[in-house]
């Protein structure tokens, strides 16, 4: 199968070993671009070199886009999760409910004694879990950088609190 180019196409082949180690061919900037580790040395390069601002600028917005993806990535995990342990929580107090139901229910009645029971470690179980998710949410927020007002405003812990974590 070959392979077709187009008037929209345009190759060039740049061969690194037969550059010139002096700057002052028209190519040595863009190979400095090639080699920057970091934004700082992009944005050194890009002052120095005008005709390289639009390079940078290029990549920056690229890497935001990733970082962007990786964040939405880890708030939709955290929904996930907290979603999980509000479930598994509430798991915990039915059985702690209907073990105290039963419990109670052979003083009082089974009825009687499995309702109390069971909605007594129902809302004990829900509460316990969701400040234990609201806390483990909020110090995922806080790793990912976020500031304390925003982990405030999505879990609606204290500002001391969330210092404390």
């Amino acid at each position: 199968m070959s392979l077709r180019f187009t008037d929209l196409l345009k190759v060039i082949i740049l061969e690194l070993p037969k550059v010139p180690d002096t700057e002052d061919r028209p190519v040595w900037p863009w190979l400095q671009f090639l080699k920057c580790k970091n934004a700082e040395d992009c944005m050194i390069l890009a002052k120095k070199h005008p005709k390289l601002k639009e390079a940078v600028n290029c990549t920056q917005r690229a890497s935001f886009g990733e970082r962007l993806e990786a964040t939405l990535f880890l708030l939709d995990k955290q929904r996930r999760d907290l979603r999980a342990w509000k479930e598994e929580v509430r798991e915990e107090a039915i059985a702690e409910g209907l073990a105290e139901g039963l419990a109670e229910g052979r003083e009082k009645g089974i009825a009687e004694g499995l309702a109390e029971g069971l909605a007594e470690g129902l809302a004990e179980g829900l509460a316990e879990g969701l400040a234990k998710g609201k806390l483990e949410a909020a110090g995922k927020m806080k790793e990912m950088g976020e500031p304390a007002e925003k982990i405030h405003a999505v879990t609606g812990i204290s500002l001391d609190e969330i210092d404390k974590i």
